[in-house]
């Protein structure tokens, strides 16, 4: 998937309110920076060794995937 897809796409779940960073911008090829886009931090841990195995995320893990199933349905 391209980057400007990979954009569209978090765009249009975030306007159904799945929860996901705010896309701000998508870089043109005119800007000079390459291609990619620019999104809102939001603050949490995203490397899946730590949250699958540090103690500091094992209540996470008890909800994680139904939470996950629910922002499927």
């Amino acid at each position: 998937m391209d980057r400007a897809t990979e954009y569209a796409v978090i765009e249009a779940v975030a306007a159904t309110g799945v929860l996901a960073p705010k896309p701000c911008f998508l870089l043109r090829p005119g800007d000079g920076a390459g291609t990619g886009f620019v999104m809102e931090r939001v603050p949490g841990e995203t490397i899946a060794r730590r949250i699958l195995r540090d103690d500091a995320y094992r209540d996470a893990r008890g909800v994680m995937a139904a939470q996950c199933g629910r922002i499927l349905a």
